[in-house]
């Protein structure tokens, strides 16, 4: 059983990822335009998209994760960090 802090950590970890995801989107169109010239910029838009689609899934997944398993996540979480 979760504790009542394990389900804030949760809910605050799902609004910031759902967060970050949203964003990314919004980035995507403003700031990639501008990044890449015009022969590259359909693949780099492209390439954006990608990444920032894989961050929802992530972002989705991590949610389930904390509810079924939280060391799993956290686990996740870590490894994410190290990348970055």
């Amino acid at each position: 059983m979760l504790s009542e802090g394990q389900y804030r950590l949760m809910f605050m970890v799902n609004i910031a990822l759902k967060f970050f995801a949203s964003g990314s989107y919004a980035i995507i169109y403003i700031y990639a335009n501008e990044l890449f010239p015009t022969q590259a910029r359909n693949t780099g838009i492209g390439i954006c998209s990608m990444v920032a689609r894989v961050g929802a899934i992530i972002g989705t997944l991590s949610n389930d994760l904390l509810v079924n398993n939280l060391i799993c996540c956290f686990f996740l979480l870590v490894i994410f960090y190290e990348l970055i």
